[in-house]
């Protein structure tokens, strides 16, 4: 993938098999990886998905 690419919900749903509400829910929270607003549409920078994967990454055993 591309450094600027972008996922849009149904994408970021899929890699990670949720849906989109799931991820309304989440950004209504606050919570989730930060995301881009351009008019409508919500897009999820690839790069910021992966440092969010990368810090809830949980490693069994880790203290």
């Amino acid at each position: 993938m591309d450094q600027g690419e972008h996922l849009t919900s149904d994408q970021l749903g899929q890699r990670w098999q949720v849906t989109k509400e799931f991820l309304a829910q989440q950004r209504y929270l606050g919570d989730g990886p930060a995301y881009l607003k351009v008019g409508r549409r919500v897009l999820y920078p690839l790069t910021l998905v992966l440092e969010y994967e990368h810090a809830n990454t949980v490693r069994p055993g880790a203290a």
